[in-house]
């Protein structure tokens, strides 16, 4: 039987975390699925823990691979998928027992070709903290789904809690080397659609994990959410010319939080960084963001130096 959704999940070192993510995918009630593990050239215990898997459920395709990153184990699980729907599940998250029945079943009732799922977000020791949801299953258009994830308001740049049409990511793939590679590949998927529609049923449970790529420390490849950021606004001048604001103001906002990892500020960075926050300063200071982050702007924009400063005090706290 031809499966309804292909899960693709790149793995690479997380042997303390794949069994429960692979528990909650061989149990979805959702029973036609298809599991697209692509072993990343992980050197722990994780390629021993992903065949005891695929060995039990004739549902797993196990791929290995030498490591080349992120983006290259999904692009090549994509190769690899036989379903009308795709979706991504982070190999160090899990994901609740009826998550992909509820997205597929919302795909269907609304004739729907991308769906959203919920995020509650948990701690090392699956303790939620958080959860972004919405009070009841809404359906965007194509421009409020945009707007949404420039505003951060019900929908995520994330793939990891969606399923996409699989005709939808023809032509495309992740970018190979980049951090954040979400953030080049999500809004031009969206784009080519007519409607996007949103469960309120929280059941992605995505894991703070310290070591993990969007919570470590600074390094220059941060400067790919940049690179994203400046790619996706020439594209909104293009197709959603209203969004050009939102956009600049998530520019911003990546660049604070580039700060915001920062141990010491080195001028080099003033093309990247300090040009940037200037260039989106009015359309984040009369936004309606925090009082908080207004004031953090204008202090970046006088003295970035001064804001990491400010953001190493607080992380001390």
């Amino acid at each position: 039987m031809k499966p309804l959704v292909s899960v693709i999940v790149p793995v690479y070192n997380v042997e303390r975390y794949v069994q429960q993510c692979l528990e909650s995918l061989v149990n979805q009630t959702l029973k036609e699925i298809e599991i697209i593990i692509v072993n990343d050239g992980s050197t722990d215990g994780s390629a021993e823990i992903c065949n005891k898997y695929a060995k039990m459920d004739s549902r797993i395709v196990y791929i290995t691979k030498e490591n080349g990153g992120l983006s290259e184990a999904r692009n090549v699980g994509l190769k690899y998928a036989s379903a009308d729907y795709i979706g991504f599940v982070d190999s160090d998250d899990y994901v609740d027992l009826d998550f992909f029945k509820v997205l597929y079943d919302l795909t269907q009732k609304n004739n729907a070709k991308i769906s959203v799922g919920a995020i509650r977000r948990v701690d090392e020791n699956n303790i939620t903290y958080r959860e972004d949801k919405s009070k009841e299953d809404t359906i965007f258009s194509t421009y409020d789904a945009m707007k949404s994830m420039l505003t951060a308001k019900g929908i995520s740049n994330a793939v990891w809690n969606k399923i996409f049409y699989k005709a939808l990511l023809n032509g495309e793939e992740f970018p190979v080397g980049k951090l954040y590679e979400d953030e080049f590949f999500t809004y031009r998927i969206i784009d080519k659609t007519d409607i996007v529609c949103v469960s309120s049923r929280v059941a992605y449970n995505y894991k703070i994990n310290p070591n993990s790529i969007t919570h470590g420390m600074f390094s220059e490849r941060e400067f790919d959410r940049i690179d994203a950021s400046l790619i996706r606004i020439d594209y909104l001048k293009k197709r959603y010319p209203a969004l050009v604001k939102d956009a600049k103001k998530y520019l911003v906002w990546d660049c604070l939080i580039i700060l915001s990892k920062m141990d010491k500020y080195d001028k080099k960075y003033d093309e990247k960084v300090l040009k940037n926050i200037r260039n989106g300063f009015w359309d984040y200071v009369f936004s309606s963001s925090s009082i908080t982050g207004k004031l953090f702007v204008i202090i970046a924009t006088i003295s970035p130096r001064l804001a990491v400063v400010l953001y190493r005090i607080i992380r001390k706290k």
